[in-house]
């Protein structure tokens, strides 16, 4: 045995914690497994100690490994996604963490309409300014939620961004 489940025991205590400090119910908490780089087996093994819910960052990685998954899974893109490539990813991902602008958010919408589904996303900020990653800058974030109000296909549901690294966080 991989010694997966006592890393998650680890991990759901963690979580058990810091929802006790703030007052928060700890079934209200979805962990997401990222399972990119990982077959199969290693997201089979996952499921079975109780994960549901995995994330991929390459649609093309996931277009390939999702069939092979267990089918009662739930997959969310969190990588990059170039327009090109809403097309395959919107009939794979229940949901979708990385949308970075106006023209992403409204091709997914398009695709979306194609398949007769609502998309969730969350809008990728880039709070550091890093020039190394992608998003959109925190001032720019208002004015795309309202501008998403206008879609038919897709929620814009939260934020997804990922801090500087830092030595004191």
């Amino acid at each position: 045995m991989s010694g997966l489940k006592e890393r998650l025991d680890g991990i759901r205590k963690r979580v058990e914690a810091a929802c006790g400090r703030v007052g928060r119910d700890p079934a209200e908490v979805s962990l997401l497994a990222v399972s990119k780089t990982f077959g199969p087996d290693n997201v089979r093994e996952a499921a079975e100690c109780g994960l549901a819910v995995f994330g991929e960052s390459r649609v093309q990685e996931a277009r390939q490994k999702i069939p092979l998954c267990p089918g009662h899974l739930q997959w969310h893109l969190i990588g990059h996604l170039q327009r090109n490539k809403v097309r395959d990813a919107a009939p794979l991902f229940s949901m979708i963490h990385s949308v970075d602008s106006w023209k992403l958010l409204e091709t997914i919408d398009g695709a979306c309409q194609t398949l007769g589904r609502v998309m969730p996303v969350c809008l990728e900020v880039n709070v550091s300014g890093e020039r190394s990653k992608f998003g959109l800058p925190p001032d720019q974030v208002p004015a795309l939620i309202e501008r998403g109000e206008s879609l038919v296909n897709v929620e814009i549901v939260g934020l997804m961004t990922i801090p500087p690294f830092t030595e004191d966080p």
